[in-house]
């Protein structure tokens, strides 16, 4: 399948010879779900490194989706990398659940949609 931004199969060919970016996608999809799972109930100290984790993945995960064509992966991922940092950078915890949640769970969903496209 070509990707969102008008790749080639031969252009993503090229990028992705062994065609193993759909099972990267899979294991960031996995490791969202896995860094979801307990994270509120973290102390302090153990949020911020894992939320620190979590923006690390994402930012990494924004540029190859976007590279590979999967622009609304892309930018959920950057839209959870943002909520995550700016947060921090404030050091507002308290109200970080809700948009963290809401962020992840939307790229957790685009991850799904790349994968179900890159199937066909």
């Amino acid at each position: 399948m070509a990707g969102e931004k008008g790749q080639t199969r031969i252009d993503l060919a090229l990028l992705d010879p062994d065609g193993t970016f759909p099972a990267r996608l899979a294991g960031d999809r996995d490791a969202f779900v896995g860094y979801a799972d307990g994270l509120w109930a973290l102390d302090a100290g153990g949020l911020r490194d894992r939320l620190r984790e979590i923006a690390t993945l994402a930012h990494r995960l924004a540029g190859a989706a976007g590279t590979f064509g999967h622009q609304d992966v892309s930018d959920a991922a950057l839209a959870l990398e943002g909520q995550v940092l700016d947060r921090l950078e404030s050091g507002n915890l308290s109200m970080l659940q809700a948009p963290v949640r809401q962020a992840m769970d939307a790229l957790v969903g685009a991850l799904e949609d790349a994968l179900v496209r890159a199937k066909r």
